[in-house]
């Protein structure tokens, strides 16, 4: 018996195959959009899952679990969602052919279940990763709904044992090992640089001014047309009536044609990313232009109103103690190195590094329970709010609010002088789409 062309018996139903095929290819898709959504972040945008402190699928991509896989595997997350969908995609339409032209289905039924297996088991896997991230990754959900509904229809709906049989175990491991060592290899080959979670970096080019027009002009068509949109969106920014308060500390001179003011977290993966690109940036433009100012964003409620969540206090320690030392002449190493220690920071491990410079560990523990660093740290959340944030890093140059600080952004703003519309630029690039940046 034959229904729209499937052939039906006893033990299987005719949209089975179908479905186990739509999650296959719904996979695929998913995986595609995150590992777009990871260049993304890498080029310094943000991620349209990354919504608030606990909603954010950049935390789970960066955690240590995801680099671990990382490492192992040479792929990023979404990298193993695309080997795992190209797998299931692959076996789920070669049972589909068989049920179409009524073949025996078992030779197929094997390794889609193959498939359902691994992926049931390694999504247990990621769940307990995503969980130890200490955030809720939307499209990770997706990816472990779709993988345990796969799983689910092959388990109910395919005829036969579940395990194979004498004689069958090669093909039930074969075409599924076939198709994910192929697809393995191809996006180890186009993607192996995408395996840890890394910002794009700085441009490495001479540190003349003159140099920036034959940089841009090798850039990327898509890239130039990113660049122009975010200086146009920038030149069109306006600055908070309220100007900043002098800054407490600052890296450069006071008198550098571009200013940058950030808002941090110190658990925050892209505060680290932004710290090691602007080091790459201070190392690829002449001395004098570029001024940092570091200020505090913790995003914990405990101490920051803005935060609804409620978190350990870490996050608010961690403000503190940068707080407390920037009178020191080795802040900035000191901070280096707590970015650097972030994956496994403890209040513990956060005070040894602190204390491990010209500051003694009772002077620091003194002034974070003093009420002059909760002011200070008090007028840093008021300033940051001048800019509307909804996450960290917020960045402002010459006072404008930076809405993506991408490296190349930055290097171009900085060699311009911070004049958006400069024709060192403008000559450069294509017109803006404005559009796109309203």
């Amino acid at each position: 018996m034959k229904k729209k062309g499937i052939r039906i018996d006893a033990t299987v139903k005719g949209w089975v195959p179908g479905v186990l095929l739509a999650l296959g290819l719904a996979e695929v898709g998913l995986s595609i959009f995150q590992w777009v959504e990871l260049r993304t972040v890498q080029a310094g945008g943000t991620a349209v899952c990354a919504l608030n402190a606990a909603i954010n699928c950049e935390t789970v991509w960066t955690s240590p679990f995801a680099q671990r896989m990382g490492a192992i595997t040479g792929l990023p997350v979404a990298g193993l969602g695309l080997v795992w969908g190209l797998a299931a995609t692959v076996c789920s339409a070669a049972l589909l052919w068989r049920a179409r032209t009524s073949r025996p289905l078992r030779p197929a039924v094997l390794p889609v279940r193959t498939v359902a297996v691994v992926g049931a088991l390694a999504t247990v896997t990621f769940v307990a990763g995503s969980v130890s991230a200490g955030a809720l990754c939307l499209t990770c959900l997706g990816t472990y709904l779709l993988v345990l509904g796969f799983a689910a229809v092959a388990w109910k709906g395919l005829p036969g044992s579940m395990a194979p049989g004498a004689g069958e175990w090669v093909r039930a491991i074969g075409l599924p090992a076939t198709v994910a060592a192929v697809v393995w290899i191809a996006l180890l080959l186009r993607g192996k640089e995408d395996a840890r979670f890394v910002p794009a970096p700085a441009a490495a080019t001479s540190p003349s001014p003159a140099s920036i027009t034959q940089f841009l002009a090798s850039r990327p068509e898509s890239e130039k047309q990113v660049l122009s949109d975010l200086l146009a969106r920038f030149a069109r920014t306006p600055a908070p009536a309220e100007p900043l308060p002098p800054a407490r500390v600052l890296r450069g001179r006071a008198d550098a044609p571009v200013h940058l003011v950030e808002w941090t977290d110190i658990l925050c993966p892209h505060c680290r990313h932004l710290n090691e690109t602007l080091e790459q940036l201070r190392q690829s433009i002449p001395p004098g232009r570029l001024s940092i100012e570091s200020r505090q964003y913790p995003l914990d409620g405990l101490c920051n109103p803005s935060v609804p969540q409620k978190g350990d206090g870490l996050r608010c320690d961690g403000a503190l103690v940068q707080i407390c030392l920037e009178k020191a002449p080795d802040y900035w190493t000191l901070r280096d190195k707590l970015f650097a220690a972030q994956r496994g920071l403890t209040r513990e491990s956060m005070m040894d590094i602190a204390s491990s410079g010209l500051t003694p560990r009772s002077q620091l523990e003194a002034c974070m329970a003093s009420p002059e660093a909760g002011q200070r740290l008090a007028d840093d959340l008021h300033y940051a709010e001048l800019y509307h944030p909804t996450g960290t890093p917020v960045v402002a140059i010459n006072g404008k609010v930076v809405a993506a600080p991408m490296p190349v952004f930055l290097y171009a703003l900085t060699m311009a002088s911070g004049d958006p519309n400069a024709p060192l630029l403008t000559s450069a690039l294509p017109p803006a789409r404005h559009a796109t940046t309203q």
